[in-house]
């Protein structure tokens, strides 16, 4: 069994912004339980993205962006325009 270095993963994180996270990886990143997570995709806080399948996952880069978002507004990550423009 291969010992996993927590130091190690942290920074291959930060180097691939682009490393696919389900929700309870993303839950772990920016410190929430599961659950909260969950709720706030059922609700529409938060929109991850999907995979082709359905499946809603995160970028390592939403991270930060989850954690530096402090508006009621909902969360938007899965790269769609808002109100008609492009981001």
């Amino acid at each position: 069994m291969e010992d996993i270095n927590l130091d190690t993963n942290t920074q291959s994180i930060e180097r691939n912004p682009n490393r696919k996270l389900n929700l309870e990886d993303f839950a772990k990143e920016v410190d929430v339980s599961y659950q909260t997570i969950y709720r706030y995709v059922k609700s529409g806080k938060l929109v991850p993205r999907r995979t082709l399948g359905g499946k809603p996952y995160f970028l390592t880069g939403d991270v930060e962006t989850f954690k530096s978002h402090y508006s009621s507004e909902p969360l938007i990550l899965d790269g769609a325009p808002i109100n008609g423009t492009a981001e």
